[in-house]
């Protein structure tokens, strides 16, 4: 709720421009790297000294599609490797540009929706009890971000993303582990490939 408030706060005190259309209609790539928080609740005993961590690295790749001056769409795959459990998530988003009085820079916010699976690699659990290692459910979240034209198609942009994704794992008779809120911190690259020459 305070990030929304900033943000709407900070909105507020923005200056709107048209967005130069030069990179309407065109189409990109993008790659990240950067870091995720994802804090778990567990309900039973672990492994005796059996810590599990809830930050982790994060790595990504995306393919975009610029529709409109203020607009662009965008597919992804993200993975994030926790010491015991691996998540891999697909998604889509959806994104409104805001131009600030800076001429390089600008500034969006979007809505986020896709599917995440969750690996375990290493059972925090004693038990001869079954265990579930995998896990998928939906995701859904907002994010914000900065983009800077390094060159004419190429965007250097960093971004913050917040998704919630309810998943649970090894469900024994002693131990229930949950994890859903995600607090993701990206600065990547994105490459516009169509670009038309001499467009305004």
């Amino acid at each position: 709720m305070q990030i929304l408030k900033l943000l709407i706060l900070f909105l507020s005190y923005t200056t709107l421009l048209t967005a130069n259309d030069k990179l309407t209609d065109s189409s990109f790539v993008g790659l990240n790297m950067g870091y995720i928080y994802n804090e778990n609740s567990i309900d039973g005993p672990l492994k005796p000294d059996y810590k599990i961590n809830n930050d982790a690295a994060s790595y990504g790749f995306e393919l975009g599609y610029r529709a409109y001056e203020n607009i662009f769409y965008t597919a992804n795959y993200s993975k994030y490797d926790f010491e015991s459990r691996s998540f891999d998530n697909f998604y889509l988003s959806a994104n409104y540009i805001f131009d600030l009085d800076e001429e390089d820079f600008s500034l969006y916010i979007g809505a986020v929706g896709g599917w995440g699976r969750v690996s375990w690699t290493d059972d925090p659990v004693d038990s001869a009890e079954t265990s579930e290692k995998r896990s998928s459910n939906y995701i859904v979240g907002a994010q914000i971000g900065l983009e800077y034209v390094l060159e004419e198609n190429f965007l250097l942009y960093c971004s913050y993303i917040y998704s919630y994704s309810p998943q649970k794992a090894f469900l024994y008779d002693t131990t229930t582990i949950e994890y859903s809120h995600r607090h993701n911190a990206t600065i990547g690259f994105r490459y516009y490939l169509n670009i038309e020459e001499g467009k305004e």
